[in-house]
């Protein structure tokens, strides 16, 4: 479980950078954006990653991850690499 808390926090980073260098995303995208990565950072802060609302946080990023996919490629690579991280978790 560490080294998969490990690569969770680790696509969070990514996720943060990702955020900081774009600038052409619309203000509601990247509201939701920093609403995930609080959702996960707060969980990952308690250690209770169990307590995230998967169903609901996964679906939102999957959807993301798609909107982007030709857009900004790098962000959807997060994104994706959220979820993936998460389903490992089990959670």
């Amino acid at each position: 479980m560490p080294e998969r808390l490990s690569k969770l926090r680790t696509a969070v980073d990514e996720l943060e950078r990702e955020l900081h260098s774009l600038d052409e995303i619309d203000p509601e995208t990247r509201r939701l954006l920093e609403e995930a990565r609080g959702e996960i950072r707060e969980a990952l802060a308690r250690q209770q990653p169990e307590t995230l609302d998967t169903h609901t946080l996964s679906g939102r990023l999957e959807g993301m991850a798609r909107r982007f996919e030709a857009t900004h490629p790098t962000l959807a690579g997060v994104l994706e690499r959220l979820v993936n991280g998460l389903a490992q978790l089990g959670i």
